[in-house]
């Protein structure tokens, strides 16, 4: 079949996956991020003018980005950012670690870093971003 543009401007090829979380309640899922959002994400994680990266609320933006209903649609807007990033790193690294495999992003250095993952771990005192 050949594609036209109109079928792939018309298709939405948005996954989820789920996420049990117990002490939410129940289940999340984690959906695919567009190319959009995705250079959004990169965006956020890069150095700034004097070389330092900010990953202040890392964690709380990304679960804000990636939690969805099974369908796709997200469970949470970015102002619900700053909320999000209250809840216990535990779980919010669930999430995000179910997120990070569901869109092949595991391993990119610069959410190790985010995470806390690297042997540089993130900056101290870098400052905020706005979710």
């Amino acid at each position: 079949m050949n594609l036209s543009r109109e079928s792939i401007l018309a298709s939405n090829p948005v996954t989820t996956a789920p996420v049990d979380v117990p002490e939410w309640g129940g289940r999340v899922y984690v959906r695919t991020l567009s190319g959009s959002e995705r250079d959004a994400f990169d965006a956020r994680l890069m150095p700034d003018k004097s070389g330092k990266r900010n990953f202040s609320n890392f964690r709380g933006w990304f679960v804000a980005l990636v939690a969805s209903k099974e369908n796709g649609e997200r469970l949470f807007q970015d102002a619900d950012a700053v909320a999000l990033g209250k809840q216990p790193a535990r779980v919010l690294d669930r999430v995000v670690d179910a997120a990070l495999k569901h869109n092949a992003m595991q391993g990119d250095a610069s959410v190790e870093e985010a995470l806390g993952n690297s042997a540089a771990g993130p900056s101290a005192g870098s400052g905020s971003v706005s979710p």
